[in-house]
C-alpha cells in the first residue's frame, strides 16, 4: 500500500525542504567567505617584520594568533615537555616544548621542534645546555588541543592551557612554533634535526563544493518531485483510457 499525502501537507513539506537545502547551501558559503577573509588576514600577519612581546601585549586577543614575533629569555629546561608521536614523513617522533622565561617574569612555551625518536637524548640534551637566548617564530592560540601526560612521561597533545597550568609562573597566553614559514609539510623526513618552522594558514575544508552540493540539491528536488507527479498523472490517464474501452 501506496502512502499519498494530500496536497496541503505535500506542498509545506517541498517548501520547507528547499528552504532547508538553500539555508545549508547560503551557511556553506559564508563560512566560505569567512574562511577566505581569515587567511588574508593570517598571511598579511606574517609578511611583516616579527613583532616584540610588548607589541603583542598591545593587540586584541583575538589578533594575537598567527603574528610573527621574536623574544629573548631564560631556557627553562626543567620543565621541557615532550609530545609524542609526531611524525614526519612516516618518520615517529616527538616535539619539544620549552618554557622561556622573560624579564617581566612571564613564560612563553616555545615549540622548538621535531625530532626523531633515535635523536632524543642528543636534542634534549642540546636544549637542556642552552641557558637562555633569542628566539623567532608564529605565535599560536589553540585552546582545542586537549591533552595530558601519558605513562612514558610524555605528553599526548600540545595542549598549552595544561602546560602553563603546570608551571610556578604567570603565562603568556599564547605559544610560540620556532623557526621560519615552511612551503608546503615535508614529504621526506627532514635532514636538519630538530626541525622547526610551521606552514601557513591554508582553509583545507570545502565550503564552496558544500555550498554548491547544498544548492544543486535544492535545485534537483522540484524537478524530481515534477517528473514523479508528471509520470504519475500520465499513468492514471493511462489507466482512465484503457478503463473507457
Amino acid at each position: 500500500m501506496r502512502l499519498k499525502l494530500p496536497l496541503w501537507v505535500l506542498v509545506p513539506l517541498i517548501l520547507s525542504a528547499e528552504a532547508v537545502l538553500i539555508g545549508l547551501g547560503v551557511w556553506q558559503w559564508q563560512r566560505y567567505g569567512a574562511k577566505q577573509e581569515l587567511e588574508a588576514q593570517f598571511i598579511e600577519r606574517t609578511t611583516g617584520a616579527p613583532m616584540s612581546v610588548a607589541m603583542i601585549d598591545l593587540l586584541p586577543e583575538a589578533e594575537r594568533d598567527f603574528q610573527l614575533v621574536q623574544v629573548s629569555g631564560r631556557w627553562d629546561a626543567e620543565h621541557l615537555f615532550r609530545v609524542s608521536n609526531r611524525y614526519r614523513a612516516s618518520v615517529q617522533g616527538e616535539e619539544a616544548i620549552v618554557p622561556l622565561l622573560l624579564e617581566d617574569g612571564r613564560a612563553v612555551l616555545v615549540n622548538r621542534g621535531w625530532y626523531p625518536l633515535d635523536q632524543r637524548e642528543r636534542v634534549l640534551g642540546d636544549f637542556r645546555a642552552q641557558v637562555s637566548g633569542e628566539v623567532h617564530g608564529l605565535t599560536r592560540i589553540r585552546p582545542d588541543l586537549n591533552g595530558g601526560p601519558l605513562q612514558s612521561g610524555a605528553w599526548s597533545r600540545f595542549d598549552a592551557a595544561s602546560m602553563y597550568a603546570t608551571l610556578p609562573y604567570r603565562s603568556m597566553g599564547w605559544v610560540l612554533i620556532e623557526g621560519d614559514m615552511l612551503a608546503e609539510p615535508a614529504s621526506v623526513p627532514p635532514t636538519v634535526i630538530p626541525a622547526t618552522g610551521w606552514v601557513a594558514f591554508r582553509n583545507d575544508v570545502p565550503h564552496l563544493e558544500y555550498a554548491l552540493t547544498w544548492w544543486g540539491l535544492a535545485l534537483v528536488l522540484p524537478v524530481f518531485i515534477g517528473a514523479r507527479v508528471f509520470t504519475e498523472q500520465a499513468a492514471r490517464r493511462r489507466e482512465a483510457s484503457v478503463t473507457s474501452l
